[in-house]
């Protein structure tokens, strides 16, 4: 779900997959109750772009 505090992919580990999981923490479990506001929008499209990156720096699948 985090990328933060991965500072470079093994790409020779056997069995291992890195994959993309957004979750908005809106709501969860007892955050800020998600209302679509373009602010949560935005802040939830920085988040996941932030995420993706991490991907595409490594030539990852995202």
């Amino acid at each position: 779900m985090e990328w933060i505090g991965f500072e470079e992919v093994v790409k020779d580990l056997p069995n291992c997959v890195y994959a993309l999981h957004d979750y908005s923490m809106y709501g969860f479990p007892t955050g800020e109750i998600y209302e679509g506001t373009q602010t949560q929008k935005d802040k939830l499209e920085r988040q996941y772009l932030r995420k993706e990156e991490f991907m595409r720096k490594n030539n990852l699948p995202a």
